[in-house]
């Protein structure tokens, strides 16, 4: 996991975050866990050559996960949180292998 405190000139804004990695090759798959709206963005994890990517979300103080299979792709997994809760979500990318 790489912890990234400004990865993004607009890490405040999931939009501008999710163009920035599509235009490095990823495609957006989905959105793990509700908006959150004072979420940055602070986490990227690239799946690598693991069999699984995990992405952790937390809601009204809830911990959740959701496993994506990297048969056929590769999985990124970009997460915000807020920093006054502690809720976030997660944005889901792939690429082929």
């Amino acid at each position: 996991m790489v912890f990234c405190s400004s990865c993004s000139n607009n890490r405040n804004d999931p939009e501008s975050v999710k163009k920035s990695w599509e235009a490095k090759g990823w495609t957006y798959v989905e959105t793990f866990g509700p908006s959150v709206p004072d979420a940055v963005y602070v986490f990227y994890f690239d799946g690598g050559t693991a069999i699984k990517a995990t992405a952790g979300i937390t809601v009204n103080g809830v911990k959740k996960e959701k496993d994506y299979v990297q048969d056929d792709a590769t999985y990124l997994i970009v997460g915000f949180q807020s920093p006054k809760t502690g809720d976030g979500f997660d944005m889901i990318f792939k690429k082929k292998k």
